[in-house]
């Protein structure tokens, strides 16, 4: 993973790491698994191969990813303006599922998540966070698509 200079080292800045299957549950020496990350400043997503000693960049025109998941075989990631996208691992680069225009990130806007419903619906869950003025007044909100 790369490292940044800003003022100190950042050696490891991780804030997600996802694994596509649990090496521990096989009998085989031979399971193949793919450890997928969220990682640096700017919050790129960097893989790491069984059997592999480093980690590779996905697609390095995307960042500011908040949530990555495994759902039905496929590897999904989401940045910090709702836009989805399917990941293929083996290729190294990005499919948009979800578009969403790049803008100027709202100071009200904090958290995008990727949950599975106990239904097994994928869910795109946004944390709002509303400042109602110079009083220091703030609301929370969340907001669930699927």
């Amino acid at each position: 993973m790369e490292s940044w200079k800003t003022g100190y080292m950042h050696e490891f800045d991780v804030s997600r790491v996802v694994l596509s299957n649990n090496p521990s549950l096989s009998s085989s020496d031979n399971i193949n698994y793919d450890v997928v990350a969220i990682s640096g400043v700017n919050r790129a997503l960097e893989i790491l191969k069984s059997g592999s000693k480093t980690w590779t960049s996905i697609d390095k025109t995307l960042d500011l990813f908040q949530d990555v998941i495994y759902y039905n075989d496929m590897l999904l990631a989401v940045d910090i303006y709702g836009r989805l996208v399917c990941v293929d691992a083996d290729n190294k680069n990005c499919r948009e599922i979800v578009a969403r225009r790049r803008t100027a990130i709202p100071r009200w806007l904090r958290s995008v998540y990727l949950v599975k419903s106990s239904e097994g619906k994928l869910m795109m869950i946004r944390r709002i966070i509303e400042d109602h003025g110079y009083d220091h007044n703030y609301s929370i909100r969340n907001k669930i698509s699927s």
